[in-house]
C-alpha cells in the first residue's frame, strides 16, 4: 500500500522588500542561499539594496508501506496536480501577547476565551508595562475585518496567483504568492515585511507583541495537493504547513535550540509516529525512541549517539553564538569549544565533564541563572516582574532562563560520560565546512533544512512560530501537523493558527529581543543573556580583523531622543526606526571561520560573500 506526502511537513518562507527571491534551505545542514562552488553566501539584498524574499519550495513523494520514498511525483505523462493553500493573519483578532498567558489550561487558551475581550490581561506598571486587554482591538465589532484571509487559493499550471484577501477592512490585503514550477513543485512567496494602520493618524507603537491598530503580512496555513492519475483516478496528499517568517539575518548560524530540534525532541518523548524507511536519520529517532526512558528523562545506556551528528553541531552553535553576540565577559569554557579532537576523544574525561557542569538541566526545578544556553526562557514574565518589584512579586520560575530539550541535555550527558561514537575526523577546524548538497534531495532531509533555521525556543512569542507549535497532541506524527479543520479547545486549527500568537507587528519585538542585563546582586560580572542572536544578531563587526564590534542596529540610534540607551524600553522610536528601515539592517555571512557582516552588492562587488 502507498500513500502520498508533501515534503517538506513543515515549510519555511521568510519577508523580504525585494520583488526578487530565493528557495529555502533544502539539505540538512547547509544554510539559507549559501553556494557550494564558491564556499560562500550569495547576496541576501538586491542591487537597489532591498531584501530579497526567501521561498518555500514543496514537493510530493510516492512512500512504499515502509516509508521508503519511491519517486517524486511531477506533471506529464498524464498526471495532473492542483495545489491548494490556505494561509491567513489572524493576529489582529487574537488574544494579546502575555508570554505563557493562555498555556495554564488544558487546551490552551480556554480560560482567557471565557473572559470579556475587554478584560485586563496585562495592567499597567508603568515603566516598560503598558496596559494590554485580552483581546488585540477588543472594541471591534467587526472581528473578520481584522483577519487578513484570502481563503483557499489553487493553481493547477505552471504561473502564478496571487494571495488576496478581497473581503477584510484591514489596510493588508496581500500575503503573497504560489508559484508553480515546470515539473508541478509548488513555490510559496510571502509577503515584502509590509505594516500599515487602519487608524489616522497611526497609534504609537508601544509595546514589544500587541499593539492594536496595527496590521503586517506575516501569515501561515495549511499545503494541500490533489493528484490525478492518467487513469483518472485522483488522490489527496497528504497536507503540509507553510509557516513565514522575518529574515534570518544571521544565516550561517543556527539557535542552539532550533525548531527541528523542539520538533525531534516531542518525537521521541511523546514516540510520535514514525515509519524510517532506510532514512539512516529516520532510524537514529525510532533508536532514540526506543531507547527513551520517562522516568529518568534520559536514554538507556545501550544508546550511544555520534559526536559528529549530535554533539558537534550542539556545541559549535554555542561557539557561533558568540560572532553575534558580545558579553564584557566570555564563560570560560567557551575557549575548550575548538578544542574539536579532545572533545570528540572518549579518554578526555575531564573536558567533557567540564563541558557538561556548565549546561542548565531542563529537569531541574531550581532556578538557574549562570549556566548555559545563557539566554532568556518562556517564563520571562515572572524574571521581569521580581526584578520591577521584587516585594511584590515571587521570585523568578526557572523557565525563566533557556535550557536545551531534554533529548539535547540527555544526548550531552551520554557524551560526557564516555558513552558516545568516536567518529570526528575534521581535526580543530573553528568550524566544519557546510556539507556540499548532494544531487538529490529526501523527503525528511527537506524537512530538516527548513527546521533547523527557525527558532525552537524560547517562545517570548518567538521569531516564526510560540509556544503552540509544542503541543504533542496536534501532530498526526513526527515532523507533520494533523489535517486542518478540527477544533482544539477555543481555538481553530486551521489557516492563521501558529502566526496568530505571534508580535503584531513583527518588528517590534524583533527590535525588543536584543541581549538584555540580569546581573544578580551577588555576581561580581555583569551577565547578559541572548534572545535569538542567529536570527536578530546584538553585535557585529564588517571583518575578522575590524575589531571592535557595534551593535547591530547601531544605525537607528541617533533616533533615539537623546536618551543615553537607546535600547531603554521609554524610547519608543525604537520601534518605529525597526518598522521602516528594517531593511538597511546587516547580514552576517560566514567568510572562512568567522561570521561577519556582507557587503551589500550595491557597494562591492562581494568579496566579503
Amino acid at each position: 500500500m502507498t500513500d502520498l506526502r508533501i515534503h517538506p511537513a513543515i515549510g519555511v518562507a521568510r519577508v523580504g522588500n525585494s520583488q526578487q527571491f530565493f528557495v529555502g534551505p533544502e539539505s540538512p545542514g547547509v544554510a539559507a542561499n549559501w553556494d557550494a562552488d564558491s564556499a560562500k553566501f550569495k547576496q541576501f539584498k538586491d542591487g537597489d539594496g532591498k531584501v530579497l524574499r526567501q521561498a518555500a519550495r514543496f514537493r510530493i513523494f510516492e512512500f512504499d508501506g515502509s516509508g521508503n520514498p519511491i519517486k517524486e511525483l511531477t506533471i506529464g505523462n498524464g498526471i495532473k496536480i492542483e495545489w491548494r493553500i490556505h494561509v491567513a493573519n489572524r493576529k489582529a483578532s487574537f488574544f494579546a501577547f502575555n508570554g505563557q498567558s493562555g498555556a495554564e489550561t488544558d487546551p490552551p487558551y480556554t480560560a482567557r476565551a471565557n473572559r470579556a475581550p475587554d478584560a485586563i490581561e496585562k495592567k499597567d506598571l508603568g515603566r516598560g508595562q503598558p496596559e494590554r486587554r485580552n483581546r488585540r482591538n477588543h472594541n471591534v465589532v467587526d472581528r473578520r475585518g481584522l483577519e487578513i484571509d484570502p481563503g483557499e487559493v489553487a493553481i493547477s499550471a505552471p504561473g502564478s496567483v496571487d494571495l488576496a484577501d478581497s473581503v477584510t477592512s484591514a489596510p493588508i490585503k496581500l500575503l503573497g504568492q504560489l508559484q508553480m514550477e515546470s515539473e508541478g513543485r509548488l513555490l510559496f512567496l510571502g509577503g515584502f515585511g509590509q505594516t500599515a494602520s487602519n487608524q489616522t493618524p497611526p497609534p504609537t507603537i508601544d509595546e514589544y507583541a500587541s499593539n492594536d491598530g496595527w496590521f503586517d503580512d506575516i501569515c501561515d496555513g495549511v499545503v494541500r495537493a490533489l493528484i490525478t492519475f492518467p487513469d483518472g483516478h485522483t488522490e489527496e496528499a497528504k497536507s503540509a504547513w507553510v509557516i513565514v517568517g522575518p529574515p534570518k539575518f544571521a544565516p550561517g548560524i543556527r539557535n542552539v535550540v532550533s525548531l527541528y530540534d523542539t520538533l525531534w525532541d516531542m518525537a521521541v518523548r511523546f514516540r510520535l509516529p514514525c515509519q524510517p524507511g532506510n532514512d539512516a536519520t529516520l532510524q537514529d529517532l525510532l533508536s532514540q525512541q526506543q531507547a527513551w526512558q520517562d522516568q529518568t528523562n534520559d536514554f538507556a545506556t545501550s544508546y550511544e549517539p555520534s559526536f559528529v551528528d549530535h554533539i558537534y553541531p550542539l556545541l559549535s552553535r554555542a561557539l557561533a553564538a558568540t560572532d553575534v553576540h558580545q558579553s564584557p565577559v566570555r564563560p570560560e569554557y567557551h575557549g575548550t569549544l575548538v578544542d574539536w579532537s579532545r572533545l570528540s576523544n572518549r579518554a578526555e574525561d575531564q573536558i567533557r565533564k567540564a563541558v557538561f557542569r556548565r549546561v542548565r538541566d531542563p529537569n531541574s526545578d531550581q532556578l538557574d541563572r549562570m549556566n548555559m544556553p545563557r539566554g532568556l526562557g518562556d517564563d520571562y514574565t515572572s524574571l521581569d516582574n521580581f526584578e520591577t518589584d521584587p516585594l511584590n512579586n515571587p521570585p523568578p520560575l526557572p523557565g525563566s532562563f533557556l535550557s536545551l530539550t531534554k533529548v539535547q541535555f540527555a544526548l550531552l550527558n551520554a557524551w560526557s560520560e564516555g558513552r558516545f561514537k568516536e567518529d570526528w575526523t575534521l581535526g580543530d577546524l573553528r568550524f566544519a565546512p557546510p556539507p556540499v548538497p548532494g544531487t538529490t534531495v529526501t523527503p525528511h532531509g527537506l524537512d530538516c533544512a527548513a527546521l533547523e533555521n527557525c527558532v525552537g525556543g524560547p517562545f517570548y512569542p518567538g521569531i516564526e512560530v510560540s509556544w503552540l507549535i509544542r503541543r504533542s497532541d496536534l501532530y498526526a506524527g513526527a515532523f507533520r501537523l494533523k489535517e486542518a479543520g478540527f477544533s482544539f479547545g477555543p481555538l481553530q486549527f486551521g489557516a492563521g493558527f501558529f502566526s496568530q500568537q505571534m508580535a503584531l507587528p513583527w518588528h517590534a519585538d524583533f527590535y525588543d529581543c536584543h541581549k538584555e542585563e540580569h546581573t544578580p546582586d551577588d555576581s561580581d560580572e555583569r551577565i547578559y543573556y541572548m534572545w535569538w542572536t542567529a536570527q536578530r544578531p546584538d553585535d557585529i563587526r564588517a571583518g575578522a580583523s575590524d575589531p571592535p564590534y557595534r551593535r547591530w542596529v547601531e544605525k537607528f540610534d541617533s533616533a533615539n531622543n537623546g536618551d543615553a540607551d537607546p535600547d531603554d524600553i521609554t524610547n519608543l522610536a525604537r520601534f518605529e526606526q525597526m518598522r521602516t528601515r528594517w531593511p538597511e539592517l546587516s547580514f552576517i555571512v560566514l567568510d572562512g571561520d568567522d561570521h561577519i557582516e556582507q557587503i551589500p552588492l550595491s557597494q562591492t562587488t562581494g568579496q566579503h560573500g
